[in-house]
């Protein structure tokens, strides 16, 4: 499989606030190109405490440039390596952070504008785990057809239970997923075959890992020494 390695990543969080639809809509801080472990990277704290009852979300903003991909993609992964928490369950949705194409800083406004939860690009993750191998997300076709057409593929991952679902658990919880940042977040993809339908190597490669041939694309090629 091809890969590309991501582009930009940030972090965004609510701070403690109330009521549950504030916490979920309103950034209060962010982090742009974090480096280290983040025990917090994705979560949803509710705490009843002393007082008013207070909501926490925690998301991570991930960036890919996808313009040199010119085929249909048939499998896709996002590989992120856990730290330290791994009880949040998680999803990861469209968005269009960083300008949408990369060219800006993750902003406040980003922690909630930048996000359509109408659009998944995958299913719920339940088995978070930390260090090697990395949490391989498979994206879904949605994601893969955008990922085909488009020079920019923005992401959120976000827990899901009650960030994603909108719900307010009604009692104290923290579901929590860690992120090793020092570790490259990796988008991994298979584009699908071009060119000569018969030609399955050339030279040891196989067709799907060749762009060009003699300066001519790959899917240009209508026959090579005869085969079609």
């Amino acid at each position: 499989m091809a890969q590309i390695n991501a582009n930009r990543v940030g972090t965004g969080t609510s701070g403690n606030t109330t009521p549950f639809a504030k916490a979920r809509e309103t950034g209060s801080a962010v982090v742009d190109s974090p480096t280290g472990n983040n025990s917090v990277a994705v979560r949803y704290f509710r705490s009843s405490g002393r007082g008013a009852t207070t909501h926490n979300f925690n998301r991570t903003y991930i960036y890919f440039d996808t313009s040199h991909i010119t085929g249909s993609i048939t499998t896709a992964f996002i590989d992120i390596r856990g730290v330290t928490n791994t009880s949040a369950d998680i999803i990861v949705i469209s968005s269009s952070a960083f300008g949408g194409d990369g060219g800006t800083a993750l902003s406040v406004g980003d922690f909630y504008n930048s996000l359509d939860y109408s659009t998944p690009y995958s299913s719920e993750v339940t088995t978070w785990t930390t260090g090697a191998p990395e949490n391989a997300i498979e994206l879904n076709q949605t994601a893969r057809d955008y990922i085909s057409s488009s020079a920019n593929f923005g992401v959120a991952v976000i827990e899901y239970d009650y960030d994603y679902l909108d719900t307010d658990p009604g009692a104290d919880t923290s579901p929590t997923a860690g992120i090793a940042f020092g570790t490259t977040i990796v988008l991994r993809y298979t584009e699908a075959s071009a060119g000569p339908a018969n030609v399955k190597k050339v030279d040891s490669a196989g067709s799907q890992d060749i762009n060009k041939w003699n300066g001519v694309s790959w899917a240009d090629i209508v026959a090579l020494n005869s085969v079609t």
